[in-house]
């Protein structure tokens, strides 16, 4: 079995975000590097994933080029944007700075989660997403995705979303529900949205729990598969990457 471990990377400060408006070619986006990422009108799918604590979006970029070149046709016809977190301390390791979509108390469905933090995260998201609509107009389909903190911020977002988007993909993450006022803020469009959630049996960092489908359950979401692997652990196993291509093509 060929893993990729996602949870150990450098710290990258600052997040990929639009910039101010500046000089730059036609159906472009700004980064916040300065380099322009360039649309055409073959690019119908936005994918947008999220990375976990500590880790940065070079991760999720790496993973999702591996998953696109699978299927050429796709890749070609996909935008991916792959954010950056920001510094912060975070709770769980002692205040210590790492880049992070919110505090972070606990790992997992039990605990406490940092409603505030992840507004905020997903105000970003969602920003980023609108402005690369407003640039590349005949984009159609949107999935939004994420690994760890990454896939729980990708359900705060999906599951609040207003827009009807073609999937919600989560890696090894949570339905951060238990203590916060997202069951509360679900929409109707939102409740049909089709989820993948991917978590490996033997993942000890942020341990698998049936509470993460009894909450969506609860919240009216019934479009749901979870996917469990034996032998994976915090990481990327080479089954799911072929469920997550598999999830793409058949809703796309």
């Amino acid at each position: 079995m060929v893993k990729k471990n996602l949870s150990k990377r450098a710290l990258q400060i600052g997040p990929t975000l639009p910039g101010p408006a500046l000089s730059r070619p036609p159906n472009s986006l700004v980064l916040q590097t300065g380099q322009f990422l360039q649309f055409d009108d073959a690019q119908l799918l936005v994918v947008v994933f999220l990375h976990g604590l500590g880790s940065d979006g070079n991760d999720m970029k790496q993973l999702l080029t591996t998953v696109l070149l699978k299927k050429p046709d796709l890749h070609d016809q996909t935008v991916v944007l792959c954010p950056n977190a920001g510094l912060r301390p975070i709770s769980w390791v002692n205040g210590q700075a790492m880049t992070a979509w919110g505090d972070i108390f606990t790992l997992g469905p039990e605990g406490k989660d940092d409603w505030e933090g992840f507004e905020e995260s997903r105000k970003m998201v969602e920003g980023l997403i609108d402005q690369t609509l407003k640039e590349n107009p005949t984009i159609s389909n949107i999935v939004i995705g994420g690994f760890s903190q990454g896939g729980a911020l990708s359900y705060h977002i999906a599951l609040q979303s207003t827009r009807k988007l073609a999937g919600l993909i989560v890696m090894s993450g949570w339905v951060p529900a238990r203590m916060t006022p997202l069951g509360a803020n679900v929409t109707d469009i939102a409740r049909s949205t089709k989820i993948l959630h991917c978590h490996g049996k033997t993942d000890f960092v942020v341990r698998w729990s049936p509470l993460n489908g009894q909450m969506l359950d609860q919240m009216g979401v019934k479009n749901y598969d979870i996917k469990l692997y034996e032998n994976c652990a915090h990481e990327v196993c080479t089954e799911e990457i072929a469920d997550i291509m598999q999830f793409l093509t058949a809703n796309l």
